[in-house]
């Protein structure tokens, strides 16, 4: 009680609203207890808190704003998912290019190998 009141706002008065009431569009709350105030404007707010912690008033979020968050958001994830995409298109070109490196190592291993073969195959036929 005493938060609210070094917020300005006045102590709220114990109610007794029926346990599962309809809650005014915007408000937020959690089913542990009811207590409302009157603020200044003559609206009634409601919270709902339990005596171990302090009463909170989650603000309505109008749908617009909630809009141009989530487009926001949007925008952000498009760009991170860009920005991966280019990173993994240059990891598959870094490993291609790998994959023919070894490729070509293999290759001249080989003919090594063979050619190395073949000498001793002439040197025990002559």
């Amino acid at each position: 009680m005493l938060a609210l009141a070094s917020q300005g706002i006045p102590p709220p008065v114990t109610l007794s609203p029926p346990q599962h009431e309809i809650w005014p569009p915007g408000e937020v709350s959690q089913e542990l207890g009811g207590r409302g105030w009157l603020t200044g404007d003559g609206s009634r707010k409601w919270l709902r808190c339990a005596a171990h912690i302090d009463c909170v008033v989650i603000p309505k979020v109008e749908p617009e704003q909630r809009k141009l968050l989530e487009d926001l958001m949007l925008v952000k994830l498009d760009e991170e998912i860009a920005s991966v995409e280019v990173e993994t298109e240059a990891l598959k070109k870094k490993t291609e290019m790998s994959m023919k490196n070894l490729e070509e190592l293999k290759k001249k291993r080989q003919e090594i190998m063979s050619s190395r073969m073949q000498e001793e195959a002439k040197l025990k036929w002559a």
